[in-house]
């Protein structure tokens, strides 16, 4: 991290005067944080002398259908229900979002049984308290072709995988539950309390084989036997069933992480986001992935 001296940093990121309206005395510096690919935060202290975290609204953020609004609604419906999982938000602004600093260790490594148990605690909240629209597989490949498109982005080359991938896979219905969509060990904390969620800017309410087969991806998962341990610790039958779902969707998560890195490159995120999309690729043209 660095500090940067608070006109400076304002100058740097125009949306954190917005904080302004939050406190009567603004801060001397803030600090920028290494952490996460494209949000590009901020720890600050306030006048209370505690950490938060700044989290702006910026053109990347929309471009990657990033609403801080929605994470807003969803942080302080967990806040209500569920204060062990989550930061704790702090205030509304048109220009970001600030939150709660969650003090703690950062984590490089975790058991299955940890990831798994955090995920089914997230996918038990009560969906009914979190005022949010469901998620929309289609609309958000679609939002991210478009994007490129628009850009004058060379996509033809995809394009017969992408009219195949960007409707839902044929599988039974499942309930839709509170999905985090960026769940791995890079967004969870140990802190005093326990282990402590963070970054739900992509959070919404949508099937959760979706966001097993996210989970899957990002960890590097051993398919079968995660979403086994998943039906395991919450009592679902069929698993071949839950098993089969899963596989259905990961060419669909990859192809839309895929999209994502482009997006992200396209902006200028850096030639790090073309790698990782071209290292992507070979798994959506292969259909079955990697499990």
């Amino acid at each position: 991290m660095a500090r940067i001296p608070w006109d400076e940093a304002c100058t740097f990121d125009s949306s954190l005067s917005a904080l302004g309206k939050v406190w009567g005395t603004l801060p001397s510096y803030a600090e920028t944080l290494s952490g996460g690919l494209t949000n590009r935060c901020w720890k600050i202290y306030g006048e209370d002398g505690k950490p938060y975290i700044w989290r702006p609204v910026t053109d990347l953020t929309r471009e990657l259908s990033i609403s801080r609004q929605q994470e807003y609604q969803i942080l302080s419906a967990l806040q209500k229900n569920a204060p062990h999982l989550a930061p704790k938000p702090i205030s509304r602004q048109p220009e970001g979002i600030l939150v709660e600093w969650i003090e703690g260790d950062v984590i490089t490594e975790l058991s299955e049984v940890d990831i798994v148990r955090l995920l089914s605690d997230i996918h038990r909240q009560d969906c009914n308290a979190i005022p949010v629209s469901p998620f929309n597989y289609t609309a958000r490949i679609d939002h991210y072709w478009l994007i490129l498109e628009s850009g004058n982005e060379n996509v033809a080359r995809f394009e017969s995988i992408y009219h195949s991938l960007r409707v839902v896979p044929p599988v039974s219905r499942r309930e839709s539950v509170l999905c985090h969509f960026d769940l791995g060990v890079h967004n969870i904390i140990r802190s005093r309390q326990g282990l402590k969620v963070i970054d739900w800017e992509y959070a919404s309410i949508a099937d959760p084989r979706i966001d097993i087969a996210m989970t899957v991806f990002m960890e590097n998962a051993d398919l079968v036997k995660f979403v086994a341990r998943y039906c395991k610790m919450n009592g679902l039958e069929s698993v071949n069933d839950w098993i089969n779902g899963v596989k259905a969707w990961m060419p669909r998560v990859y192809f839309m992480a895929f999209l994502w890195y482009l997006v992200a490159y396209h902006h200028g995120c850096g030639d790090d986001y073309l790698t990782w999309a071209e290292e992507l690729f070979p798994l959506i043209s292969d259909g079955s992935g990697r499990n």
